[in-house]
Parts: structure tokens; sequence; C-alpha cells
């Protein structure tokens, strides 16, 4: 059951975990029964760092060390009054995934508000024609936003980003808007296609996991995720990749009301 807390909590977490942050994790778990009495100062000292790094790693969830604490030790009961109820442990990971969901997705929601939603969306609807972007995981993203949008009859388009520089140019030169998905926001296989997609007075709309990114900052609007960035399925449940389908289908939804 402890191994089903981690991934729990390392599927509500919305930022990355280093190393010492998943040991201090994984320490205050095995401690789980007597938490309430391990002080922050023990902790410290069983894991060979500062308390400001054990700190850290609660502001990460939202938390003093006292309230992670308590949050810790109200999971873990929780988990085990779902195992004394004869559930399966099948059923604990769905019921865990699906809390986490509704969670990450309550946090998401909140960050977009109806203004930036009814801008992205008038932005679509003026485009003549869009232009998609994705790599690794977010091609998957792309290429669904790019059906879904041509089942609507709009002209979209998924441009790959491994395309050289001339291509990629004839590729949005009719184009009036650039859609980026990208989980990191990081602008390192990126950051040409931009430059070129800027330079050429295109509007950029991001989706991403990271708000305060490099991607946000070349982009005209940008809709936040939140969600782990971890996608190891053995170390953390990751929700931000239904929550990318969630938001997709919310457009077209409100495309199509417009």
């Amino acid at each position: 059951m402890k191994r089903v807390l981690l991934k729990k909590m390392l599927g509500l977490v919305g930022e990355d975990i280093n190393e010492n942050e998943y040991a201090i994790l994984i320490d205050l778990i095995e401690h789980i029964d007597t938490i309430q009495n391990y002080n922050i100062r023990d902790a410290a000292k069983n894991n060979f760092v500062s308390t400001a790094t054990i700190s850290r790693l609660c502001e990460k969830f939202g938390f003093g060390y006292s309230e992670m604490k308590y949050f810790l030790k109200s999971q873990y009961d929780e988990l085990k009054k779902m195992d004394n109820n004869h559930e399966t442990h099948s059923l604990v990971y769905s019921n865990v995934f699906f809390n986490s969901f509704k969670t990450d997705l309550n946090k998401s929601v909140l960050l977009w508000d109806e203004k930036l939603i009814k801008a992205v969306v008038e932005q679509l609807k003026n485009a003549d024609k869009i232009i998609v972007l994705g790599l690794g995981m977010s091609e998957i993203f792309g290429n669904y936003f790019t059906q879904r949008f041509q089942i609507m009859g709009k002209d979209v388009q998924f441009l790959s980003i491994g395309l050289s520089g001339g291509v990629f140019y004839n590729g949005i030169k009719n184009a009036d808007l650039i859609l980026v998905f990208s989980r990191s926001g990081e602008l390192r296989y990126l950051k040409n296609k931009l430059e070129i997609a800027s330079n050429s007075n295109k509007k950029i709309i991001s989706i991403t996991n990271d708000k305060e990114s490099e991607l946000k900052k070349v982009s005209d609007y940008t809709l936040p995720i939140f969600g782990t960035k971890a996608l190891n399925t053995t170390e953390g449940m990751s929700t931000y990749n239904l929550m990318v389908f969630y938001l997709i289908d919310l457009l077209i939804i409100l495309y199509g009301d417009e």
C-alpha cells in the first residue's frame, strides 16, 4: 500500500522531483505509521539533506512540513480503508488515478479563465489556415487536434518539427495561426521553427504543462495544463495526457457553439 501511496503522490505533484526529493518522499512514506513523530530535522539527517530541501519538496505539493505529514497519513489511511474493504489492487489504482485526474483537472480549469478560452476560440474561428506543431508524445495530441478540426471543416495541417527551415516556411506561409503542443515548454527543438513563425507575423497558441516556460514568452496565448511532467508509469501517474485530450474536445465544443 505504501507503493500505491508513492504513485499517488507522484501523480499529484505538478513539478519535477529530483533524486534527493524522491528519496525524501520514499523515506516519509516508509515512516508513515509514526510520521507524526518524525520531525523535519530527523528526516533531513536520515536523508543527508538540509531541512530547506525537505521544505521545498513539501512546497511542491502546496504544504508545509507538518501539513505534508498530515496529508500523507490521511491519504495512506484512505488507501488502507479501501484495501480492507477487499477492493482489488487494480481497483485501488483505478480510484487513485481517477482522483488524481479530478484534482489536476480542477486545477487546470482554474487556469483557463473565460476570457482566455474565448480569445483562443476566436483565433481558431478567424484563422483561414492553422498549422499544428508537436514533438514526441505531443505529435499524438497535434494529430488528434488536426483530425478533429478537419472534421469540422477547418483547414488544419500538422507539420513535423523535423522539417528543414525552408520546407517549414513554405508550409506555414499561407497560415494565419500556429498551435504548439509541448509538455515541457522548452524551445530546444522548437526555437527555430517558432522564430520563423514569429517573423512571419503568425499568431502562436501554446498548450503546455509549464505556464512560465520559454514557450509562453513567444506565444500570443498560452493554455496551461496542470499535471506531472514525469511519464514513467512505474514512478508516477500522469493525468496530463488525458487533460490535453479533454481541452481539445472542449475547444471543439466551444468552436461549434460560437
